[in-house]
């Protein structure tokens, strides 16, 4: 690895530890907020402060050693590799704010292909659009099991799935035989 990809993947890692310190500074003041509307009358000074320090670390940040942008790297995959089920309230706020404006922007786009006759057209190639981008493209994690019997270890299918020798074995002794 030359030195110009060495720059250039601690620049990356630097973007990513900011982003993920921003995106947990945002979090908690989110929760400190919410927190203390349940318990106190109105605050102004604590937020306001909370806010202050998230824009002065977007403004000067703070250069690191490479030690410090490998842990936060790793605390980062740790996050990343957080399982969906295990979190109840997997969506934050500030998701919910981001996708209510790309659904406004859709909207307002639908409104105006429908103004010039358009609309079908629009909302086909939305949806097409939306299809492409819900596929899983990337590759399955280690130990995840395929829909595709033919693709897992030892041709084992997923459970609830119909085989032949299932089926056979329900003609001949009756559903109630086979387990």
């Amino acid at each position: 690895m030359n030195e110009v990809e060495k720059k250039l993947s601690a620049y990356r890692a630097q973007k990513e530890s900011l982003y993920f310190k921003f995106k947990t500074n945002l979090n908690l003041l989110f929760s400190a907020k919410k927190k203390e509307d349940e318990d106190t009358p109105l605050s102004i000074t604590q937020p306001l402060i909370a806010e202050e320090n998230i824009i002065n670390n977007i403004r000067r940040p703070s250069v690191t050693s490479d030690k410090s942008i490998n842990s936060d790297l790793a605390s980062l995959n740790d996050f990343n590799e957080m399982d969906d089920t295990n979190c109840l309230n997997c969506c934050s706020y500030m998701d919910w704010f981001y996708y209510s404006l790309w659904f406004i922007l859709w909207a307002t786009i639908y409104l105006i292909f429908i103004k010039i006759q358009f609309g079908t057209v629009y909302l086909i190639g939305s949806l097409l659009i939306g299809i492409y981008y819900n596929t899983r493209t990337e590759p399955k994690k280690a130990g995840e099991i395929s829909a595709y019997s033919v693709f897992n270890k030892d041709c084992k299918s997923i459970d609830g799935t119909l085989k032949a020798e299932q089926f056979e074995r329900e003609i001949r002794y009756g559903p109630a035989m086979v387990r």
